[in-house]
């Protein structure tokens, strides 16, 4: 985690002046660690704007951040295969955060969640991790969708992977006016 954060700061830098002093980042994610970095980043001081979790079909991150359950499903194949988690490695991580800090409390919903394959969150840890991080899921049929786009109208092959992070900052674009913010 500690090296994928620099890979933000080292975005922002190379971007500065030329932005307009914040950055959004939409990051296709599984296990949750690029995206858990970019939080950091953000904790450190970093002037990020937006956190975009961007999933495949097994979604239970975005699941999480629509409805704050974090249950466990079956996981399917897909054609962006490191993304096909059941279970986020690095999500605990942030569920300490979210659960201001209490180690005890989060040991006993992990050892729930162990048992059980659920996770909930209350209403107010949820809107909470809403502000921290927004989240798309991108489905099969739309990531063929954005290949094929993507390569007509770009002349650009996106893999599969990052078809999950455009097509997230796809479906927020508008909604966050990101055409109203110059340079972002």
């Amino acid at each position: 985690i500690m090296f994928q954060i620099t890979y933000y700061f080292y975005t922002y830098y190379r971007l500065v002046p030329n932005c307009d002093g914040t950055m959004s980042f939409s990051v296709p994610t599984g296990n949750f660690g690029d995206i858990l970095a970019g939080y950091y980043a953000k904790r450190m001081g970093l002037p990020v704007k937006h956190l975009i979790v961007a999933t495949n079909s097994n979604d239970i991150l975005h699941r999480f951040f629509e409805s704050g359950s974090y249950d466990k499903h079956p996981v399917q194949a897909t054609c962006s295969p490191s993304m096909d988690i059941g279970i986020s490695s690095n999500f605990e991580r942030y569920l300490f955060y979210l659960f201001g800090s209490d180690a005890d409390r989060l040991a006993k919903a992990m050892s729930g969640f162990k048992t059980t394959g659920k996770l909930h969150v209350s209403e107010t840890e949820l809107a909470q991790a809403r502000q921290d991080f927004l989240s798309g899921c991108a489905t099969e049929n739309a990531i063929m969708g954005l290949l094929k786009v993507w390569d007509t109208q770009h002349g650009y092959i996106l893999d599969p992977h990052t078809a999950c992070g455009v097509h997230a900052a796809d479906v927020f674009r508008e909604t966050l006016k990101w055409q109203e913010l110059p340079n972002h």
